[in-house]
């Protein structure tokens, strides 16, 4: 095992969270930069149900985690934001993908979408949570954490939606869990570039949605 150290030379003068926006203006007096940038969260899965089976759908993927240091800023930078991928809208359906969050030459891959759940009367995976995807122009690149899979313990008894992945930034949305006869829509993650959670069904002819991603974001670190 080696270990090296990025050479990060001045003062650390301010920070900047990008979350809107396409252009970068380097301030007056900045002369290098650590930037990181976090691609958007996969959206859940969907779960169509029927009686007799479960349907669990997998969670969305976390959005990928670059970082580079800039020694001799630019004067501007262009970038964009990673968006949340949405959360399936019905039974049967694949959750969104993420958006890539870019800065300059950076390209954090976002999250994919959980897979839709299948029906099953006994114990299987039923759907594969989302991956991460590719991540490329850092000093540091980190591939997104792939969501949960949909589970279904028994067609009459109870279901498990995947869970939403967690990102560098915090955890993802909690697995849905649909006991006998009730459905359960998959929630909505909260942390940045994380996974959406994906439905769950069981013994009972009804759907359940997935939830959504978070997006991403690009944070810059300014030495003077």
């Amino acid at each position: 095992m080696t270990a090296s150290a990025l050479p990060i030379f001045g003062r650390l003068t301010s920070v900047q969270y990008l979350t809107a926006g396409v252009l970068y203006n380097t301030p007056v007096g900045i002369k290098s930069l650590l930037v990181v940038a976090i691609g958007g969260g996969g959206g859940g899965g969907g779960a169509g149900g029927a009686l007799n089976n479960g349907s669990g759908a997998g969670g969305g993927a976390a959005g990928s985690y670059s970082q580079k240091y800039i020694a001799t800023a630019a004067a501007s930078y262009a970038y964009a934001i990673g968006a949340a991928g949405a959360g399936a809208a019905g039974g049967f359906v694949t959750g969104g993908n993420g958006g890539a969050t870019t800065f300059d030459t950076i390209s954090a891959g976002g999250g994919g979408g959980g897979g839709p759940g299948g029906q099953s009367g006994g114990v299987n995976v039923t759907a594969f949570g989302g991956v991460g995807a590719a991540v490329t122009g850092g000093d540091i690149n980190c591939v997104g954490e792939s969501g949960g899979d949909g589970i279904v313990l028994s067609g009459t008894l109870s279901t498990i939606g995947g869970r939403g992945a967690s990102s560098f930034y915090g955890g993802g949305a909690p697995g849905s869990f649909a006991s006998n006869g009730l459905a359960a829509n998959g929630v909505a993650s909260s942390s940045l570039g994380s996974g959406g959670g994906g439905g769950s069904v069981t013994n009972l002819a009804a759907n359940a949605t997935g939830g959504a991603g978070t997006a991403g974001i690009v944070i810059v670190y300014e030495y003077s």
